[in-house]
Protein backbone atom coordinates (compact mmCIF):
# COMPACT_ATOMS: atom_id res chain seq x y z
CA UNK A 1 0.00 0.00 0.00
CA UNK A 2 1.24 3.78 -0.87
CA UNK A 3 0.64 6.05 1.57
CA UNK A 4 0.76 9.90 -0.47
CA UNK A 5 2.97 11.10 2.09
CA UNK A 6 5.48 8.15 2.29
CA UNK A 7 5.68 6.90 -1.02
CA UNK A 8 8.20 8.08 -3.81
CA UNK A 9 6.00 9.34 -6.54
CA UNK A 10 6.47 9.21 -10.00
CA UNK A 11 5.42 11.12 -13.06
CA UNK A 12 4.59 8.79 -15.85
CA UNK A 13 3.93 10.89 -19.29
CA UNK A 14 1.54 8.87 -21.21
CA UNK A 15 1.23 6.68 -18.33
CA UNK A 16 -2.67 5.77 -18.66
CA UNK A 17 -2.13 3.36 -22.01
CA UNK A 18 -0.04 1.00 -23.61
CA UNK A 19 3.26 0.98 -22.86
CA UNK A 20 3.33 3.60 -20.29
CA UNK A 21 0.42 1.40 -18.08
CA UNK A 22 2.46 -0.75 -17.87
CA UNK A 23 5.56 1.08 -16.68
CA UNK A 24 2.92 2.90 -14.38
CA UNK A 25 1.86 -0.61 -13.39
CA UNK A 26 5.21 -1.78 -12.05
CA UNK A 27 5.65 1.19 -9.96
CA UNK A 28 2.92 0.97 -8.35
CA UNK A 29 3.76 -3.02 -7.76
CA UNK A 30 6.98 -1.31 -6.46
CA UNK A 31 4.88 0.93 -4.04
CA UNK A 32 5.06 4.16 -5.81
CA UNK A 33 2.35 7.17 -5.95
CA UNK A 34 2.23 7.87 -9.19
CA UNK A 35 1.09 10.77 -11.15
CA UNK A 36 -0.23 9.75 -14.56
CA UNK A 37 -0.24 11.68 -17.70
CA UNK A 38 -2.26 11.82 -20.69
CA UNK A 39 -2.30 14.37 -23.24
CA UNK A 40 -6.69 14.65 -23.69
CA UNK A 41 -7.83 11.97 -20.73
CA UNK A 42 -6.02 10.58 -17.77
CA UNK A 43 -8.12 7.00 -17.29
CA UNK A 44 -5.90 4.65 -17.27
CA UNK A 45 -6.60 1.14 -18.93
CA UNK A 46 -8.48 -1.75 -17.18
CA UNK A 47 -5.35 -3.65 -16.88
CA UNK A 48 -3.87 -0.74 -15.22
CA UNK A 49 -6.57 0.54 -12.82
CA UNK A 50 -6.57 -2.96 -11.89
CA UNK A 51 -3.27 -2.96 -10.74
CA UNK A 52 -4.07 0.44 -8.60
CA UNK A 53 -6.68 -0.54 -6.97
CA UNK A 54 -4.43 -4.28 -6.26
CA UNK A 55 -2.05 -1.93 -4.75
CA UNK A 56 -4.11 0.15 -3.21
CA UNK A 57 -1.26 2.97 -4.93
CA UNK A 58 -1.99 6.65 -4.14
CA UNK A 59 -2.83 8.37 -7.82
CA UNK A 60 -3.76 11.12 -9.70
CA UNK A 61 -4.27 11.52 -13.81
CA UNK A 62 -3.15 15.22 -15.36
CA UNK A 63 -4.33 15.72 -18.63
CA UNK A 64 -1.66 17.94 -20.71
CA UNK A 65 -0.94 18.60 -24.32
CA UNK A 66 2.79 18.14 -24.22
CA UNK A 67 3.36 19.76 -28.06
CA UNK A 68 2.04 23.24 -26.02
CA UNK A 69 5.29 24.95 -25.12
CA UNK A 70 4.02 26.04 -21.20
CA UNK A 71 2.54 22.53 -20.63
CA UNK A 72 5.46 20.82 -19.27
CA UNK A 73 5.87 23.65 -16.59
CA UNK A 74 1.84 23.85 -15.73
CA UNK A 75 2.04 19.39 -15.55
CA UNK A 76 4.79 19.87 -12.68
CA UNK A 77 2.71 22.74 -11.19
CA UNK A 78 -0.32 21.04 -11.00
CA UNK A 79 1.38 17.74 -9.53
CA UNK A 80 2.92 19.35 -6.82
CA UNK A 81 -0.44 21.36 -6.11
CA UNK A 82 -2.26 17.79 -6.06
CA UNK A 83 0.87 16.05 -3.87
CA UNK A 84 2.70 18.67 -1.90
CA UNK A 85 6.23 17.83 -3.49
CA UNK A 86 7.49 17.11 -7.07
CA UNK A 87 8.13 13.70 -8.21
CA UNK A 88 11.62 12.03 -7.18
CA UNK A 89 11.48 10.39 -11.00
CA UNK A 90 10.06 11.32 -14.51
CA UNK A 91 9.33 8.60 -16.86
CA UNK A 92 9.05 10.26 -20.08
CA UNK A 93 7.03 7.70 -22.30
CA UNK A 94 4.69 10.16 -23.65
CA UNK A 95 5.10 10.58 -27.60
CA UNK A 96 3.09 11.78 -30.78
CA UNK A 97 3.60 9.49 -33.60
CA UNK A 98 1.21 10.04 -37.15
CA UNK A 99 1.42 7.91 -39.96
CA UNK A 100 3.81 9.85 -42.60
CA UNK A 101 5.90 9.30 -45.68
CA UNK A 102 8.33 10.86 -47.97
CA UNK A 103 4.73 11.87 -49.75
CA UNK A 104 3.19 13.12 -46.39
CA UNK A 105 5.95 14.72 -44.70
CA UNK A 106 5.41 18.65 -43.50
CA UNK A 107 7.66 20.55 -41.65
CA UNK A 108 4.54 21.37 -39.45
CA UNK A 109 4.30 17.05 -38.56
CA UNK A 110 8.10 17.58 -38.15
CA UNK A 111 7.52 20.73 -35.70
CA UNK A 112 4.90 18.78 -34.25
CA UNK A 113 6.64 15.45 -33.53
CA UNK A 114 9.84 17.61 -31.84
CA UNK A 115 7.61 19.62 -29.74
CA UNK A 116 6.44 16.44 -27.49
CA UNK A 117 9.15 13.99 -28.63
CA UNK A 118 12.06 16.17 -27.94
CA UNK A 119 11.37 19.76 -26.47
CA UNK A 120 9.03 18.30 -23.49
CA UNK A 121 11.39 16.00 -21.96
CA UNK A 122 13.77 18.70 -21.98
CA UNK A 123 11.28 21.29 -20.28
CA UNK A 124 9.66 18.45 -17.93
CA UNK A 125 13.13 17.60 -16.59
CA UNK A 126 13.97 21.46 -16.71
CA UNK A 127 11.09 22.16 -14.58
CA UNK A 128 11.47 19.01 -12.13
CA UNK A 129 15.19 19.93 -11.61
CA UNK A 130 13.77 23.97 -10.46
CA UNK A 131 10.89 22.73 -8.79
CA UNK A 132 12.94 19.87 -6.84
CA UNK A 133 15.29 22.80 -6.11
CA UNK A 134 12.81 24.97 -4.40
CA UNK A 135 11.88 22.07 -2.28
CA UNK A 136 15.00 21.56 -0.60
CA UNK A 137 15.71 25.16 0.64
Amino acid sequence: MSAAGSARLALVTGGCRRVGAAIAAELARSGWALALHGRSDAVPDAELAEVLAECETHWHGFTADLGQASAPAKLIAAVIAHFGRAPDLLVNNASLFDYDDLASLTPKMLTDHFAVNTFAPVLLARDLVAAAGEGAQ
